[in-house]
């Protein structure tokens, strides 16, 4: 994993760090099994954006997630 970075990642940072697919992401996003997306973006309303250290601590193994949801 490269350095971890503050700040968001867009979807397909994502992708290529974990080597999943797009829907893979969606469906976990779904049943809570990996971090939300950041909801309204900073970046507009047509970008969505996840926490760069919500996505490097699902890579460790270290997140949790949250009571109930976004």
């Amino acid at each position: 994993m490269k350095t971890e970075t503050p700040g968001f990642a867009r979807l397909p940072e994502i992708l290529a760090l974990l080597s999943i697919g797009r829907t893979t992401v969606w469906r976990m996003v779904q049943e809570n099994r990996f971090p939300q997306p950041v909801r309204p973006s900073p970046f507009g309303p047509a970008v969505t954006v996840w926490r760069r250290d919500e996505i490097y601590a699902f890579c460790r193994g270290e997140w949790k997630p949250q009571d109930g949801g976004q």
